[in-house]
């Protein structure tokens, strides 16, 4: 998927590659409630008669654009990668215990933070006894202590990063804006699913995931991430549910 998008950008000017990106935005926003609605109320049933009786299975919420082998998939918006359409922040399409292993990488951020506890509680209903979850998030105090260091210290540790969206000179504070809140589908659009809502310490992230009832909490090495790497600032959390339904 990098290889596409460096060949397409050795391939247009921005100025071209602008008038794309307009293109798809306004095609994907005529197209997404027809998508929508297939994802919702004909692939979702279909999938769900398909999975039921399977046995060992395993959820990500969230997908990127490369399915996991062996994972079902579970997204707010229908690709033809996702197996059911649903809000991960509410209530979702499956019976308690369904699954022995729940994966859900940059996710949380994006749901407010005030329903954080509400959302761990629901993954922890669908997740089997003795099941096993983990969360990546933004490491929300790594990303706080390096703006500091930066901007105290003159520390450039901020750097290794390497993620500078809008943000051509690399300033540290417009850097810790954009890993905090991210910049939605890029032109200011309030409401896109892409904004981050919610912000992570290692601590806090412990806290939620023991209130809702898991337990065996540990962070993980990056070398544990499933699918994409988001690199530097990534914090993973892996917990035992303990506490039958």
């Amino acid at each position: 998927m990098n290889d596409l998008k460096s060949l397409i950008k050795t391939k247009f000017s921005e100025k071209n590659l602008d008038k794309m990106r307009s293109c798809y935005r306004m095609v994907f926003s005529f197209s997404y409630p027809l998508l929508w609605l297939y994802g919702k109320y004909i692939n979702t049933p279909v999938q769900k008669l398909k999975n039921n009786r399977k046995s060992n299975r395993k959820l990500e919420i969230g997908p990127g654009p490369l399915r996991i082998d062996g994972f079902e998939t579970v997204n707010i918006m229908w690709f033809p990668n996702v197996d059911y359409v649903a809000d991960a922040s509410k209530k979702l399409p499956f019976k308690n215990e369904s699954f022995s292993l729940i994966y859900a990488s940059h996710i949380l951020e994006h749901i407010p933070w005030y329903l954080t506890k509400q959302t761990l509680t629901e993954w922890h209903r669908v997740l089997q006894y003795e099941g096993v979850i983990e969360i990546w998030v933004p490491n929300g105090l790594l990303i706080a202590k390096s703006w500091v260091a930066a901007e105290d210290l003159k520390s450039i540790d901020f750097k290794n990063d390497g993620w500078f969206k809008f943000n051509a000179f690399q300033d540290p504070a417009l850097w810790a804006n954009g890993r905090l809140f991210s910049y939605g589908d890029g032109t200011g659009k309030p409401g896109h699913s892409n904004w981050h809502l919610a912000t992570f310490s290692p601590r806090l992230l412990k806290d939620l995931l023991a209130e809702v009832g898991f337990t065996q909490i540990t962070c993980l090495d990056r070398e544990a991430v499933r699918g994409h790497d988001h690199g530097w600032i990534n914090l993973g959390v892996r917990a035992i549910k303990t506490k039958k339904v």
